[in-house]
């Protein structure tokens, strides 16, 4: 992990740490205006902290400024890790992973490497032109059910769009992240011991629609995975 992290910071990387394919985007362009695929997915959502509060007090173009130096470094990290980028809302980034490759690792490793460069190279960045710095929290889930990637719109506008189960968890445990990254009990169970060691149970503040009991949550040691070899 520390030679991935490596790559983003401006130094080479020899050989990318994930050795499977992701969801072929190219079948995903293609689906049909009102058609959908039934898939498995990790959700994976980032949002930058205080934003709103933020942009009320800087120009637009501070605001523009710190959104390119982020998205521009977190949307590489994405696609690098072999994930589908849903969407930008506003301050933030929704994005899949397909779960039969490895997706619960991967999007994990992921949301470590963004939040350590978030820490240690946007926030840089950010300083080197006179910005203020940045805090994110971000947050995972993978359904207990299906998900399904949908062609809305019209035909002079369409869009892809993911939606199941993840992805109304995730949205919701974002809140919950704070400058943290938290992953529900279906992506912790799916983690390899390398990395379920770095997790800690976390109240996440939902619960199951259907029980009203808490739904589990985990934060994850995003240094010591980003650290680990």
């Amino acid at each position: 992990m520390l030679q991935r992290y490596s790559y983003y910071t401006g130094q080479p990387l020899n050989k990318s740490i994930y050795t499977t394919d992701s969801i072929d985007t190219k079948d995903v362009g293609e689906i049909p205006l009102g058609k959908y695929i039934e898939l498995d997915l990790v959700t994976l959502c980032v949002d930058i902290r205080a934003s709103t509060i933020r942009s009320a007090k800087e120009s637009l173009t501070d605001s523009i400024s710190m959104l390119n130096v982020f998205f521009s470094t977190v949307a590489r990290v994405l696609r690098d890790s072999d994930a589908i980028i849903d969407k930008y809302p506003g301050d933030g980034v929704m994005a899949h992973f397909a779960m039969k490759r490895y997706g619960a690792e991967r999007a994990v490793k992921a949301a470590c490497i963004i939040k350590r460069l978030v820490e240690e190279h946007i926030n840089e960045k950010l300083q080197e032109q006179s910005l203020k710095t940045i805090k994110c929290g971000v947050s995972i889930d993978a359904p207990g059910s299906g998900t399904a990637l949908a062609c809305v719109g019209i035909e002079e506008h369409r869009e892809i769009i993911a939606v199941g189960n993840s992805v109304n968890v995730a949205a919701k445990m974002e809140k919950a992240a704070k400058n943290r990254v938290v992953i529900g009990n279906d992506v912790y169970r799916r983690l390899p011991g390398h990395l379920s060691r770095h997790c800690s149970p976390v109240d996440i503040g939902i619960v199951y629609d259907s029980t009203g009991e808490p739904y589990p949550g985990y934060e994850v040691d995003w240094l010591a995975v980003t650290e680990s070899r």
